[in-house]
């Protein structure tokens, strides 16, 4: 009995100075330091919120060309990403057929004039006082004349002759142009990269952190570091079955900025 029990306080003491050694180590390696804080005064200030969104750029101003008269193209005076200017020529037809048929339907209105006037002298007028017919007897002699037919080819044949010139609606750039001369085809688009717009989609429930107005970045993925400021000009007042509302922010013009890019949109608002 007597040599178990010295053993066991032999084992007591060692486990003793054990557990001394390590709290004098931990001491040792992790001195007590004292514990400080940073701290700054509040101040009243604006919060800006920001709401982030994909999109795509699309120009306000934006027109598809083409012929309205059939025929082949002769000559084209522009190429893709040419800045135009409105009413600069873009392109013509070959004159021939429309020439020609504008020149028969001029004599084809002259007979019908003369037809007319001869149909008046029987009734007892004269063409020079058609103010002084009646409006019955006028409108049965252009009838009876072929007058007013004769009229109405006489105008498309002088319509057509005059949109056989294609020029630019506004101020823009020439985009789209795939037309070759002396083949028939739609022609071109015309873009203004002066007013783009950032079209982009917000969840439903952001629809109460969003005002026209709102200062926006719009940042295209395929341009890194360009970044462009704008504003929202238009929130379209319709959820689609997905629960997104269709948004449109007007962006500053930037010649790195083209019609479809895709783009990242930051909306900031002070709050």
């Amino acid at each position: 009995l007597t040599i178990p029990l010295m053993l066991l306080c032999a084992a007591c003491g060692k486990e003793k100075k054990a557990s001394e050694l390590n709290e004098t180590s931990v001491e040792t390696v992790l001195p007590s330091e004292t514990n400080e804080v940073t701290a700054i005064p509040l101040i009243r200030s604006e919060f800006h919120h920001e709401l982030i969104s994909n999109g795509k750029i699309e120009a306000r101003n934006q027109a598809k060309l083409y012929f309205e008269s059939a025929g082949a193209i002769a000559r084209i005076y522009v190429k893709n990403g040419e800045s135009v200017r409105k009413g600069q020529k873009l392109a013509e037809l070959e004159p021939f057929r429309l020439k020609n048929q504008l020149a028969i339907a001029t004599d084809a209105l002259e007979k019908a004039k003369l037809e007319l006037q001869d149909v008046l002298i029987g009734q007892g007028y004269m063409l020079a006082d058609s103010a002084q017919v009646p409006a019955n007897i006028l409108k049965l002699a252009k009838v009876q004349s072929g007058y007013e037919q004769a009229l109405a080819s006489y105008e498309l044949a002088e319509y057509e002759w005059k949109r056989s010139v294609l020029t630019a609606p506004f101020d823009g750039i020439v985009a789209n142009l795939t037309a070759k001369a002396y083949n028939q085809a739609s022609f071109c688009t015309i873009i203004d990269n002066s007013e783009l717009e950032a079209s982009f989609s917000i969840l439903e429930n952001e629809l109460p952190l969003i005002q026209k107005g709102d200062r926006v970045e719009v940042q295209p993925f395929a341009v890194s570091g360009l970044k462009a400021t704008g504003s929202i000009s238009e929130i379209n007042p319709l959820v689609d079955d997905n629960g997104m509302v269709q948004v449109k922010a007007l962006v500053n013009g930037s010649d790195k900025l083209f019609e479809g890019m895709n783009v990242q949109v930051s909306i900031h608002r002070s709050l």
